[in-house]
């Protein structure tokens, strides 16, 4: 029984330090996707689940804050009346689905425009 002891406070350390804050805090009502070249909406939502489920993949993926920046001509828009969070969205071969929020790159693979 003793030698329990120590294993659980060793399983019960390495669980605490996966543990990460969420990205995103704030309740958002719409979602959408834009090229900012063109400036066109290429995937739009207002359905609370799926912004919801949109959010909850974000901060739940696997991040890092060490990556190679690339450049991006989307950007994915989360919104709640006049406020705004503006986000990095990747969508070509290397990262696709990708998102850059707050500093970290989120490993999300969301395909919001080859049909999500």
């Amino acid at each position: 029984m003793k030698s329990f002891i120590p294993l659980l406070l060793i399983i019960t350390f390495i669980l605490a330090s996966c543990s990460k804050e969420p990205l995103i805090t704030k309740q958002y009502t719409e979602a959408k996707v834009l090229n900012i070249d063109s400036g066109e909406t290429l995937y739009e939502t207002n359905d609370q689940n799926r912004v919801g489920e949109i959010i909850d993949q974000i901060n739940t993926s696997k991040r890092t804050d060490t990556w190679n920046a690339i450049g991006s001509s989307y950007m994915l828009v989360l919104k709640d009346g006049e406020d705004t969070l503006e986000v990095t969205y990747y969508n070509g071969k290397k990262q696709n689905g990708e998102v850059t929020v707050k500093g970290y790159h989120v490993y999300t693979e969301f395909k919001f425009i080859d049909g999500f």
